[in-house]
């Protein structure tokens, strides 16, 4: 997100030439529509008919949020410190207070320590 917002900057070599209210119809607009014609889904929206995929991240704010700052909350505070707590893909709770609920996290973490012992011996 970063790249798409400072790459004008220094293309330009000018930091005014772009800001993050220039992103907004990219990230929220183009993004969505594009995919929703790609996929054959309603993607990126929150209504009836859309695909029901949220994450909801944990994000403590420095200073009060509102619909002028959000895009610079977005890109310079929740992209450099983003922590999903939870995820919903197709309706279903997969990522429940930061743990995967499908899958057993310990069993792969323990199963991949074993076979990169090894692969480490073959490198």
């Amino acid at each position: 997100m970063r790249f798409a917002l400072l790459t004008p900057h220094y293309l330009s070599r000018d930091p005014r030439v772009s800001g993050s209210p220039d992103l907004k119809d990219t990230l929220f607009g183009a993004n969505y529509r594009l995919a929703t014609r790609t996929f054959g889904a309603n993607l990126g929206t929150v209504r009836e008919g859309s695909a029901a995929d949220l994450v909801v991240i944990d994000y403590r704010s420095p200073t009060p949020i509102d619909a002028g700052n959000f895009l610079d909350h977005y890109f310079f505070g929740i992209c450099d410190n983003i922590k999903v707590t939870d995820a919903f893909v197709s309706g279903r709770h997969v990522l429940s207070g930061g743990r995967a609920t499908l899958v057993d996290e310990e069993a792969i973490y323990s199963e991949a320590r074993r076979l990169s012992a090894n692969i480490w011996k073959r490198i």
